[in-house]
């Protein structure tokens, strides 16, 4: 995907108004013919190839850093995987993965794709779990060890789930595979695909 500029849509208070009606009479939108979150919160600053994305540190104190290089090749990787699965354009994709690096990398690589990240809690059950992912008609979950119970409690009741990985220290039960030996075969070679302003990324349900 070609460059995004830098979003400057809000520099009104660098001047003085008379009114708040002058100002909103002033105010506009900046929005670009094109774009894609995942190229401006990953890969225009991947150039750097020292520059830190995440860094991050478990409960039992052990750390990983990723640069924005290192995201860029493995958010690259995962689109391909996805991809192959035959996750498209518009397609709703679960991320049931708590604040960690994977996370982060399961959002950006379903947007380079065009498809729609939902994030959902690990603190779910059953109920709240299978609501959302059959409510989105999803068709992957990424599902953390903290998830996997709950997620196969649900998983043979959704008719569009075809493709499941897992991310932490899971054995793999059915079609389930971890993230990072699915991916690793896979080019680090991406075409963003080209979306926009207006197209879905991201789906958001409310947690009551």
């Amino acid at each position: 995907m070609a460059d995004v500029p830098n979003l400057d849509a809000y520099h009104f208070y660098q001047q003085e108004w008379d009114s708040y009606d002058q100002l909103l009479d002033e105010f506009e939108w900046d929005i670009p013919d094109q774009f894609n979150m995942a190229d401006y919160v990953c890969d225009r600053w991947a150039d750097d190839k020292s520059r830190v994305a995440i860094f991050a540190e478990d409960p039992d104190g052990n750390e990983r850093t990723f640069t924005y290089w290192q995201m860029q090749n493995i958010t690259n990787q995962l689109a391909n995987y996805l991809a192959e699965q035959g996750i498209e354009p518009g397609d709703r994709v679960g991320v049931n993965v708590p604040q960690k690096a994977e996370s982060a990398m399961a959002h950006i690589a379903i947007w380079k794709l065009g498809a729609v990240s939902i994030p959902i809690s690990v603190l779910f059950g059953p109920d709240g779990l299978s609501y959302r992912l059959e409510s989105s008609s999803a068709k992957a979950c990424i599902v953390d060890e903290n998830s996997i119970d709950t997620f196969r409690e649900v998983e043979s009741d959704l008719d569009d789930l075809e493709t499941t990985l897992t991310v932490g220290d899971v054995e793999q039960e059915g079609n389930e595979t971890d993230l990072w030996e699915a991916i690793d075969d896979y080019s680090t070679e991406f075409e963003t695909h080209q979306t926009d302003p207006d197209d879905d990324a991201i789906i958001i349900y409310t947690s009551g």
